[in-house]
């Protein structure tokens, strides 16, 4: 199944994937409206069987759904974040940038990202799962150090998570102590280090720039940079990355001179081996590409 939101209609949609051809795609019930403004990010538990939106707009905050092979059920009430923005939202800056759950699914973390100021230096929220449902009571703590924090992942049996910052780097945290960083990665030539996945292959995580065609591979317990590779293919940075197998999918959204395209970097040797393979242009997508999928 795919979920996807609809920032226009402050609604989600959840769609049947073919398995003879992923391309076709079929409606699954009827989109639900998710009582927030401008819907930006989806965070899914399928053993709870609950789907999380965050929003950016006027009304900020997050809501839930149960969803299912039948659809969407109705979303809740939002927890709010007031954030003081506006419809749509201005600039990528101030929102909400990533909603997931942790492993286990006994927590759903969300990423609020700063702006550089001391009005909004961001956050992280940790709301609990309780009986089920995911609670109206949070934690909200701001890492030191960070200032616009958007990308993040879970860092595979442990109780931390990877999260990129699009002022310095990347930055490893522990859920228990989120003001103390346990490490902070300064990437020096980086511009706007925006996405972030983790590897289970390679044991580590990669960060890519939305200016820079450059992906680069970090240690996720020292925080060390393990290597960087820069494509050479002339894209316009990349944006959403997916890590599968011994693959790394990263899409660039282009400029409306260069093209959309999707870089494939080989990482099946390991860590620091990444290597880009291929650069794939995606026909009929313009440079408002900005979300990827493994289906």
């Amino acid at each position: 199944m795919l979920l996807a939101v609809n920032p226009g209609s402050n609604s989600v949609s959840i769609f049947g994937i073919s398995w003879e051809d992923p391309t076709q795609l079929t409606l699954l019930g009827s989109p639900a409206g998710t009582n927030g403004d401008f819907p930006v990010t989806i965070g899914v538990s399928e053993s709870l069987g609950i789907a999380c939106v965050g929003h950016s707009g006027v009304l900020s905050g997050v809501s839930c759904a149960s969803y299912s092979s039948e659809g969407l059920g109705a979303f809740d009430a939002l927890r709010s974040i007031p954030l003081g923005q506006t419809n749509p939202p201005t600039g990528p800056a101030n929102g909400i940038s990533d909603v997931f759950f942790t492993e286990d699914s006994s927590t759903l973390v969300v990423v609020v990202k700063g702006d550089g100021t001391s009005a909004h230096p961001g956050f992280i929220a940790l709301y609990p799962v309780v009986g089920g449902k995911v609670s109206y009571s949070n934690s909200e703590t701001h890492p030191a150090g960070t200032a616009v924090m958007f990308g993040s992942a879970n860092i595979p049996g442990t109780n931390n998570i990877f999260v990129s910052d699009a002022t310095f780097g990347a930055v490893i945290l522990s859920l228990s102590d989120l003001s103390n960083p346990l490490a902070l990665t300064n990437i020096t030539d980086q511009k706007a280090t925006c996405w972030a996945v983790t590897s289970s292959v390679t044991g580590t995580g990669f960060v890519d720039d939305v200016v820079v065609s450059q992906l680069t591979e970090i240690d996720l317990s020292t925080g060390a940079i393990v290597a960087e590779v820069n494509n050479g293919n002339g894209n316009q940075g990349m944006v959403d990355m997916r890590a599968v197998g011994g693959r790394i999918y990263a899409l660039s959204p282009g400029n409306g001179t260069i093209p959309a395209a999707v870089t494939v970097f080989d990482i099946s040797g390991g860590r620091g081996t990444a290597k880009s393979i291929q650069n794939f242009p995606v026909a009929g997508a313009d440079k408002n590409a900005e979300g990827l999928a493994w289906v």
